[in-house]
């Protein structure tokens, strides 16, 4: 699963930075900005996403003691398909984002549209986690120890 640095980890600091930064004084700078976050994630997710393919577009083998499993299949799909699902979100906010930057972003973003973009990026620390949970205990479970 970590066969290419990855950068996911680097995008979601840089949404959080984003976020965090005062944008009541310049909102359509500070727009753009979340924009370029988006942008950043989007990318992330998509190359992170494929790394969980093969090259014939199953969901690649890990090579752990607990392989093969069929648990630990289901896991590695829910990863990849929880990845699809925020790669999607993150399409569908940007394409928000963008709509406001198209009418001259001077109002910023709105309540509702900061609060979807806090909810994503909840969702992709979830997702994360999950994947440092899925590689630590496949890294370190070993099968038949104690016996």
């Amino acid at each position: 699963m970590w066969t290419r640095k990855n950068v996911l980890p680097q995008a979601i600091a840089g949404l959080e930075k984003a976020l965090a930064a005062q944008w009541d004084h310049e909102p359509q700078v500070w727009t753009a900005r979340v924009d370029q976050a988006l942008f950043a994630i989007e990318q992330a997710i998509w190359r992170h996403d494929a790394t969980l393919e093969s090259d014939e577009g199953h969901l690649t083998e890990v090579d752990s003691a607990q392989s093969p499993s069929p648990g630990l299949d289901r896991r590695v799909g829910r990863l990849h398909d929880g990845l699809a699902d925020v790669g999607r979100e993150v399409g569908v906010l940007r394409q928000s984002v963008r709509q406001v930057l198209n009418a001259g972003g001077e109002q910023g973003l709105s309540d509702g549209l900061r609060d979807r973009i806090f909810e994503l990026l909840h969702a992709l620390r979830e997702c994360s986690n999950e994947e440092a949970n899925l590689v630590l205990e496949t890294t370190t479970t070993d099968i038949g120890a104690g016996d």
